[in-house]
């Protein structure tokens, strides 16, 4: 994968691939990293609250993919940020790691639909990331984390499977 006079453009999920699209005349890689937590025991969290979580967690990846793909070159990639809790569901963030879960089985499934197309779908699932999430949650108060890891290293990550042709990377 050449990176070497790369263009990037960060756009929102709502109306920004149009943008992108025009004014990179196509999409090679598109990175959908976004999200929102909810801390507590799920007695504890009211329908707002869940439902939040997965526009976010879900719904929005969802949709920007399926805004992308028109335009995704062949040998391109949706590469979307699920999560190590799609791997280790955590108690306490029970609507968060189903959120998390269900992008891993639609980044599958979606691999499989564009597959014929030439394009193809990374799951990531790094580990918790020095984010800031856990300081701003939709619902509930954060427990006492250790430090997670360095966003520079999951980008590197990424860019690695990328390299690779990998279709998932857990980091």
């Amino acid at each position: 994968m050449e990176l070497r006079g790369t263009r990037a453009l960060v756009v929102g999920a709502t109306g920004g691939i149009g943008g992108a699209v025009a004014m990179l005349g196509g999409l090679d890689l598109v990175v959908c990293c976004v999200g929102g937590v909810a801390f507590g025991p799920l007695s504890d969290l009211d329908d707002a609250a869940m439902a939040a979580v997965f526009a976010a967690d879900v719904f929005g990846p969802i949709r920007l993919a399926r805004a992308a793909m028109p335009a995704l070159a062949t040998g391109g990639v949706i590469a979307t940020i699920s999560g190590v809790a799609a791997d280790h569901p955590t108690a306490g963030m029970a609507a968060y790691s189903a959120t998390k879960t269900a992008i891993t089985a639609f980044d599958r499934a979606l691999a499989g639909e564009v597959r014929r197309s030439g394009a193809r779908v990374l799951d990531v699932r790094p580990p918790c990331t020095e984010t800031g999430l856990a300081e701003r949650p939709l619902a509930g108060v954060g427990p006492k984390l250790a430090p997670g890891s360095d966003p520079d290293g999951v980008a590197a990550a990424i860019l690695d499977a990328l390299v690779r042709d990998a279709d998932a990377v857990a980091c």
